[in-house]
């Protein structure tokens, strides 16, 4: 059919006509936001598929029988199915950016798996071939480096390796602001170093570490993982971490640190009936362990009112996963899902796993209202400074320009993070009249 649509002088028929096939397909993929949890793979599949279209039935075979494209030209099918995608993801808005954020993040979490080094690389080359089909580009940048931050400070990396050689690609690729990833590795590794002098000079104090991050490099915890106002530790958590304050207060006495407390992990040794576990624990579970430690049964009312997080439903969250999950060291009366303020949680002394190390998985929450407010809310404010910083730079060097100039060159300056909106652009221009950096 390719053949004969050349012959006639029709191939652009044709490819609009696939252009407009392939968008359309996508739509019907992506339009049902009950399937957002899988629309990146199936997107990937549709682009593999639609891929090999191209080279199968719209590739010349014979190149003397049909005539050919200039040399160094695009294949038009493969533009075609570069405007279909990138037009029918632009239709949801900056969703697709964060989802193939959340999909990235959960490969780099599951690493290989069994499969090649060079199998799992192309699979996230794969991936990350739909960026440029993304219109929000910034968007996928802040919640790539937040999923990062969180992989990071609570050891969910499959590989170390793996992750700086993705963010390499992705500054070099994608974004150079990506660069703050390996600034966060920086931070780790800066860390890393500082705990080893804490333990050398504090070896009874071996089992204790901690991150000291860099508020600009890193994003501002969700509430989830701070504390009450009222929050305080039990002694056994509490001592070793003043004494590290302590220790850090004198190598660095200008500084203040803040402490985050819902990215912690604890390791407990925990006795059961048939033998000694160490449970690698979150330390909100902890807490609520900790609690088991001289009674054998407590109401969710008793634990909420020992246990002082911000988030209710973090710490409802946190007993399920002690409770209801695969390894249960909890039992819970009645053995339903919600959680009541007269629900019992008792402790599962019958408790048997193979392992002696046991990791007790927490439930992800979905985001909260107030993490996806905050998301948003730096995604707005990257956009309005990089309009405003771009249309001031190009008016210092233009003096004069009439608004439809300025408008074209302040969307070839922010083309790689977002496509600029013409009444975005006009409010960030009264803007910047009404605090005198520009003149009408």
């Amino acid at each position: 059919m390719y053949i004969c649509y050349t012959r006639i002088g029709m191939v652009d028929w044709l490819c609009k006509a696939f252009e407009a096939y392939a968008k359309k397909s996508i739509l019907v993929m992506i339009n049902d936001e009950k399937q957002d949890g899988t629309m990146i793979e199936r997107l990937l599949e549709y682009k593999a598929f639609v891929g090999r279209i191209v080279v199968e039935a719209f590739t010349p075979t014979t190149p003397s029988s049909v005539p050919q494209a200039a040399p160094g030209s695009p294949n038009p099918f493969n533009v075609a199915v570069r405007v279909a995608f990138t037009a029918a993801l632009a239709t949801r808005g900056r969703r697709p950016s964060e989802l193939l954020a959340k999909y990235l993040d959960a490969e780099m979490r599951k690493g290989q798996q069994g499969s090649s080094d060079l199998e799992f690389r192309k699979k996230v080359d794969a991936a990350i071939g739909l960026y440029g089909f993304l219109s929000e580009h910034d968007v996928f940048r802040t919640y790539s480096l937040r999923l990062l931050g969180k992989r990071l400070l609570l050891q969910r990396s499959a590989s170390d390796d793996f992750e700086k050689a993705f963010l390499k690609k992705l500054e070099a690729d994608v974004d150079s602001e990506f660069e703050k990833g390996l600034k966060m590795f920086e931070d780790i590794e800066l860390s890393r170093t500082q705990l080893a002098d804490y333990h050398a000079t504090h070896p009874s104090q071996s089992f204790f570490s901690a991150y000291v991050l860099q508020e600009s490099a890193w994003q501002k915890p969700p509430a989830s993982a701070m504390p009450a106002a009222n929050f305080t530790l039990p002694p056994v958590l509490q001592d070793p971490l003043d004494e590290f304050v302590r220790f850090y207060a004198q190598r660095q006495p200008k500084r203040k640190l803040t402490w985050a407390p819902g990215f912690g992990s604890v390791t407990l040794l925990t006795r059961f009936d048939k033998g000694e576990k160490a449970l690698s624990l979150s330390l909100w579970q902890a807490l609520v362990m900790l609690l088991f430690e001289d009674v054998d049964k407590l109401t969710f009312a008793d634990i909420r009112a020992a246990v002082e997080i911000v988030d209710l439903d973090e710490l409802k969250r946190t007993v399920q996963s002690l409770a209801l999950g695969r390894r249960r060291v909890l039992t819970k009366r009645p053995q339903t899902v919600e959680v009541l303020d007269s629900d019992e949680f008792i402790f599962n002394r019958a408790f048997e796993d193979k392992s002696r190390n046991v990791r007790i998985n927490t439930i992800q929450a979905q985001e909260s209202p107030e993490e996806r407010q905050a998301i948003e809310k730096e995604v707005d404010a990257f956009r309005e400074g990089t309009v405003d910083a771009g249309i001031v730079r190009i008016m210092k060097g233009a003096k004069n320009l009439s608004h439809q100039e300025l408008l074209i060159r302040t969307i070839e300056v922010v083309k790689r993070h977002f496509d600029l909106q013409p009444q975005y652009f006009k409010a960030r221009v009264e803007s910047l009249l009404d605090r005198e950096y520009i003149a009408r």
